[in-house]
């Protein structure tokens, strides 16, 4: 897509648990805006991390 903006170093991966225990990831902008995040919750935080590397996330 042409207007799709890449991940620059300073945006910051966030992962986090919800509170049924469900985890999400969200990708944000140095002035904490949303770039991406994941469309559903997963049962785990490694879960989680699979779905995010397929959007640019290489941690672990």
């Amino acid at each position: 897509m042409a207007n799709e903006r890449v991940a620059v170093a300073k945006d910051t991966w966030n992962f986090s648990a919800d509170a049924g225990g469900k985890w999400r990831w969200s990708l944000l902008t140095p002035e904490r805006l949303v770039l991406r995040a994941s469309a559903e919750a997963y049962a785990s935080r490694a879960a989680a991390v699979k779905n995010a590397k397929q959007y640019g996330y290489s941690g672990s």
